[in-house]
């Protein structure tokens, strides 16, 4: 059966097809929390021998720090995380989030 615009379904062939500048996560975000999560990308890569980028494109970490997911399931909703780094990385970047709102002493 033959559907109408299937490349929009496609995640792979949308973004080539959307206006430039349209969902690239260019919104507001925890700049603090993007900065953990660029501290823990950064020791994350170091362990596994790979560039940074490899992990999370920093589209990712802005999109997790302006979403702030807190399941698993909502972070598989963010750009850039599939089912092979959901299960790589999900719960070490959900504990991320959680510490960073965590109150310090500085905040109370």
């Amino acid at each position: 059966m033959w559907r109408a615009f299937p490349a929009f379904t496609h995640p792979a062939l949308r973004r080539h097809l959307l206006p430039a500048g349209r969902g690239e996560g260019t919104g507001e975000y925890d700049r603090a929390l993007f900065e953990a999560l660029r501290v823990w990308r950064r020791a994350e890569s170091q362990e596994r021998g790979v560039p940074p980028y490899v992990i999370f494109s920093d589209r990712t970490l802005r999109e997790l720090a302006r979403a702030r997911p807190s399941t698993l399931y909502e972070l598989r909703g963010i750009y850039g995380i599939g089912d092979a780094k959901l299960e790589a990385f999900g719960s070490a970047v959900i504990s991320v989030i959680t510490q960073s709102a965590l109150p310090t002493a500085e905040t109370i």
